[in-house]
């Protein structure tokens, strides 16, 4: 009676060629994760973009999003928080590959539950909108969306489109 259910979308980002570390794929990334925030009912996004990277400076500790305004950085910035990305326990293998060759942005989102049926589209509606305006853009990148409110959306998805296709044919 207290606590919603929690759900997620996993947006998988896949360039064709090289990796996520280059400043156009880096803003790309940054984009989305600022997007993702307008996501019916999300709660929360995480990327490697607004990923909260601690360090100190002398007696000082510093806290900032890992990749902010990625097109400025240089080379050797990129390179050098890559480094702290695919070693970082929490990123490496879970928002970032191991290789470097894709990032996922995570958006949670919070379900009121009262009318699933709806919910659940609503969701993956906006957000498989927004992945088509970010496709046309690049066409030399991936998106593949994945989580649980995916998978709760493919089920009637599937069985709306047996009773369109199969049904008839079984008739």
């Amino acid at each position: 009676d207290q606590y919603n259910k929690v759900d997620n979308i996993l947006l998988a980002i896949v360039p064709d060629e090289g990796s996520v570390f280059n400043p156009r794929i880096l803003s790309l990334v940054e984009r989305i994760t600022e997007d993702a925030w307008q996501v019916p009912y999300s709660s929360r996004v995480d990327s490697i973009s607004n990923f909260q990277h601690t360090f100190s400076e002398e007696d000082d500790l510093i806290v900032e999003s890992l990749f902010e305004d990625a097109l400025s950085l240089t080379a050797e910035q990129i390179e050098h928080k890559k480094q702290i990305t695919l070693k970082d326990p929490i990123l490496a293998g879970n928002l970032i590959a191991n290789n470097g060759n894709s990032t996922g942005i995570n958006i949670t989102v919070n379900l009121p539950g009262i009318n699933q049926a709806k919910e659940v589209p609503e969701v993956v509606g906006f957000v498989r909108e927004m992945v088509a305006k970010y496709e046309a853009e690049f066409p030399d990148v991936g998106f593949h969306l994945t989580g649980v409110t995916m998978t709760n959306n493919a089920f009637p998805e599937a069985s709306k489109g047996d009773i369109k296709n199969l049904y008839p044919i079984m008739i």
